[in-house]
């Protein structure tokens, strides 16, 4: 599943670049991970960049898919224009909220 997730992500980030309009970057999971390992900006640019990050000026939303501890994935959805983050998950326990929420945060401040 983590390879058919990372192909979606490149195709939808490939499309992007026929779009004029709103354009969103769709990170796949390995980013995710290569944080948490701890990679170096420079090393995520060169991974990460030309094929999830492009520079569009129209630059919306950040798409990101998580995965928690025990396996359950979630999507957090950063809105560049509204300075918002949007959190879906179809199964959240309220003591799950604090480690979700940093994780969160993490992401936010290593994309932004």
């Amino acid at each position: 599943m983590f390879v058919y997730i990372t192909l979606v992500a490149v195709k939808i980030s490939r499309q992007q670049s026929y779009l004029l309009d709103d354009t969103i970057w769709c990170i796949p999971p390995s980013f995710v991970e290569d944080v948490y390992k701890g990679l170096s900006i420079e090393k995520l640019v060169r991974a990460y960049f030309n094929p999830f990050m492009a520079p569009y000026h129209t630059l919306r939303y950040i798409y990101v898919l998580m995965k928690n501890d025990s396996g359950h994935w979630y999507l957090m959805v950063i809105s560049i224009v509204e300075y918002v983050i949007y959190y879906f998950d179809s199964h959240l326990n309220v003591e799950d909220i604090p480690i979700r929420c940093a994780s969160m945060r993490t992401m936010c401040d290593t994309l932004v």
